[in-house]
């Protein structure tokens, strides 16, 4: 079988061995692209390439007990994380909580754990995988108005804001302390609202690069919040709880 998708001369593979049941290969090419392959399904189930100044490595270690890899190029050294999974026929190992196409650059995303991973929307292959991108289980996924942020509410009640292309956290917003259930971007706006199971609902201003500003938040639930929408043309948002109760 042909495995395809590196378009420089490849520099090395290397079968994991480490991980019971992962049945994986990697490989890397002289570009700097590494790729994960599921050798079950002979399908590639990650791609992550080296910065601009690693371009063109000499050298690679697979520390697969570490699920790391350490590029080596001239006098500077980069180490990466690679992700693997036990059931490649399904979409995670772990139970899917969000998952939103991504109408500007043409992909998928999913939410599962602590990790997010990026699909290519004409194969249905997954192109990146954010492990650990998470403090606590996402249970909350939106995106900004220009769908270049993802915005993640966790168990713990977190509220972050993350790059799409890599995964970097960008900013953090006022936590609640309770889990996180339902996260609102308003396009016109430029404001999140998050909603949570501490029966209150607050309105962050996303309009700073740095930090969430927090607006407002609002009390009154006598349960835990389940849900949420917003109208911009009504300017109004209605949360509804545990206890059947809408406001």
């Amino acid at each position: 079988t042909d495995l395809q998708g590196h378009k420089a001369p490849l520099l090395g593979i290397h079968i994991v061995e480490s991980r019971a049941g992962a049945f994986q290969m990697l490989s890397s090419d002289k570009s700097g692209i590494f790729k994960v392959w599921d050798l079950r399904s002979l399908e590639c189930i990650q791609t992550f390439s080296c910065a601009t100044e690693l371009a063109g490595i000499r050298h690679y270690m697979n520390l697969a007990h570490k699920n790391l890899i350490v590029a080596l190029s001239g006098r500077r050294v980069q180490e990466f994380e690679f992700s693997y999974s036990n059931t490649p026929e399904l979409t995670d190992d772990q139970e899917v909580v969000a998952a939103m196409y991504n109408e500007t650059l043409d992909s998928f995303v999913t939410a599962a754990g602590c990790s997010v991973r990026i699909w290519d929307s004409t194969s249905g292959a997954p192109t990146k995988t954010f492990s650990n991108i998470s403090e606590a289980p996402i249970i909350a996924l939106c995106f900004d108005d220009r769908q270049r942020k993802f915005f993640l509410g966790d168990a713990k009640g977190n509220v972050t804001c993350h790059n799409y292309i890599n995964g970097v956290l960008m900013k953090e917003f006022e936590s609640h302390s309770d889990e996180v259930t339902e996260l609102i971007y308003c396009d016109e706006d430029k404001c999140l609202v998050t909603a949570s199971w501490d029966r209150t609902l607050c309105i962050h201003d996303d309009m700073d690069n740095d930090e969430g500003v927090l607006l407002r938040t609002m009390k009154g639930h006598a349960k835990d919040i389940t849900c949420c929408a917003n109208s911009f043309t009504l300017r109004l948002v209605a949360t509804s709880g545990a206890d059947g109760h809408i406001h």
